[in-house]
């Protein structure tokens, strides 16, 4: 999830960056709902989700920590 000042091209590329080819999925949190959501005090944070939409509390095998 990416700030709501985040511009476009600079969060792809910090995707680019940080995951490579994987997909990702990033929200620009423009109203800041997800980061209350989330507890999320700070941008960019990762967040894990199950295909549901389900909060996880570990990242999935193989993520890139860069």
């Amino acid at each position: 999830m990416a700030a709501k000042s985040a511009a476009r091209a600079d969060v792809e590329a910090f995707a680019r960056q940080r995951f490579g080819s994987a997909p990702v999925t990033v929200y620009l949190d423009r109203t800041g709902s997800i980061a209350a959501s989330f507890g999320v005090v700070y941008h960019p944070a990762f967040r894990f989700v199950t295909a549901q939409g389900r909060l996880q509390s570990r990242p999935v095998a193989g993520f890139p920590y860069r």
